[in-house]
């Protein structure tokens, strides 16, 4: 990949993760990014470098997931490289993670349900890192959650967000939905 190509999915990916509007792969990471203006830029060697990263699609979106604030320069620190190296090793061990995220609830219920407007008790463990975000993104696939959620949870501020940078997340956690759906109900039969 040449570096005017990182930066521009760099740019699109920011772009997904930082604003409502834009969607990445509606738009397939076209940007209004010109080859003039990075040549201005200080910061090229940066892209240069970013460049020669491998999957460089999925370790953008695990750091910009994260933080979409990020410069370019912080993306090369080592939290950024282990992010992405922990994404990674999630993906590749997605279906035995996600039963054990589940298997701390006796019942899909007892997961899901939204009690007098509170949180239920799987987006509270989500909140607290105890439970993985592709988790959420399976639940939601499975279940259909983040509506009912967004209908029935009081909290109109933080909710929303939340559920927005899962759905940007989302199309980058690759699973078998039919398998995961079979997964879920044999978790709670």
């Amino acid at each position: 990949m040449e570096p005017f190509e990182a930066y521009q999915k760099y740019l699109a990916l920011k772009l997904h993760f930082g604003s409502e509007s834009y969607d990445y792969f509606k738009y397939l990471g076209k940007t209004n990014a010109k080859f003039d203006k990075f040549n201005l830029r200080q910061d090229r060697f940066f892209f240069h470098r970013l460049s020669k990263k491998d999957d460089l699609e999925l370790y953008l979106a695990s750091n910009l997931f994260e933080n979409p604030d990020s410069w370019v320069g912080q993306l090369l620190d080592q939290e950024c490289i282990d992010r992405f190296k922990t994404t990674k090793k999630r993906h590749q061990s997605l279906k035995y993670l996600f039963q054990q995220d589940m298997s701390q609830f006796n019942c899909l219920d007892e997961a899901l349900v939204v009690k007098n407007g509170d949180y239920p008790k799987v987006l509270n463990m989500y909140n607290r890192k105890d439970i993985m975000p592709e988790t959420m993104i399976i639940l939601n696939a499975t279940c259909r959650v983040f509506w009912y959620w967004k209908e029935n949870i009081s909290d109109t501020i933080i909710w929303p967000k939340t559920m927005n940078k899962l759905l940007k997340f989302q199309p980058f956690v690759k699973f078998d939905l039919e398998d995961y759906v079979e997964l879920v109900g044999e978790l709670y039969k």
